[in-house]
């Protein structure tokens, strides 16, 4: 028998096999495969590479760190290529992410949401890459990235009722977002603050009983409620304006 020589090896074996499913109907050909190596006498089989670990921060513009992804690739040394669109800018509408391309082409995708899972806000961030090598060397390469997040609505619905109102009025909301908190104002024709009162998000209404912030019932007339809200980071703050009639009491 002729011998092989030092080299890797692939077999692949193929079986058919007769049988056939609770439908009748034939089964594929059976395939399986193995790779070995062979080495000559005494010669040492070297290990596979070991993962290299790369650790990808997120920085806003007072340093303070949003979010650290952790990829793994066979390369050593690696550095960041580009962020966002390739000219220094993403836009997360639709959902979209943040693209980091690193140097040996893995791409890493930045969902545009800190540790605790928020949104953040439009701004400027920066990308920090840190390739800790296996002789200690560490190699540590940056990219910035003006993230732009797309106007959306933060109070979805409002309405108040009964309209008109003579004894108390419920102001209902819907948000987007449910975990900020809602400010709700009521000014009288001339634009003067009747009343205000912060509400939680998850409320979703409040029952204003027609009185002023000194505890006396409004007089009859007409008055502006304002329902504002901000989204989770602050970034995105909605207003809703309602009218409502006010009669005299029975």
């Amino acid at each position: 028998m002729a011998r092989v020589a030092a080299a890797d090896y692939d077999i692949t074996n193929t079986v058919y096999v007769k049988y056939r499913n609770s439908q009748d109907v034939a089964q594929p050909l059976l395939t399986s495969s193995t790779t070995f190596t062979v080495t000559e006498p005494g010669e040492p089989v070297p290990p596979p590479p070991a993962p290299n670990t790369v650790v990808v921060s997120i920085f806003d513009t007072s340093g303070r760190l949003i979010r650290t992804i952790v990829v793994t690739t066979a390369a050593e040394g690696i550095t960041v290529s580009s962020a966002g669109n390739g000219q220094g800018g993403t836009s997360l509408a639709g959902g979209a992410g943040v693209r980091i391309v690193l140097s040996d082409g893995t791409v890493v995708v930045w969902d545009g949401r800190d540790a605790g899972g928020l949104p953040v806000p439009s701004g400027l961030y920066t990308v920090r890459v840190s390739d800790s090598n296996p002789d200690g060397r560490e190699t540590v390469s940056t990219a910035t990235v003006a993230v732009t997040r797309p106007y959306e609505r933060v109070i979805e619905a409002g309405v108040v009722v009964p309209n008109p109102a003579d004894e108390a009025v419920w102001i209902g909301f819907r948000l987007a977002d449910t975990t900020g908190r809602v400010e709700i104002k009521i000014y009288n024709i001339a634009a003067e603050l009747v009343f205000s009162v912060d509400a939680p998000g998850t409320a979703r209404s409040y029952r204003w009983d027609l009185r002023n912030r000194q505890g006396s019932r409004v007089a009859a007339g007409l008055y502006v409620v304002v329902v504002e809200a901000a989204g989770a980071m602050g970034g995105r703050k909605d207003r809703m304006i309602m009218k409502l009639a006010v009669e005299d009491g029975r």
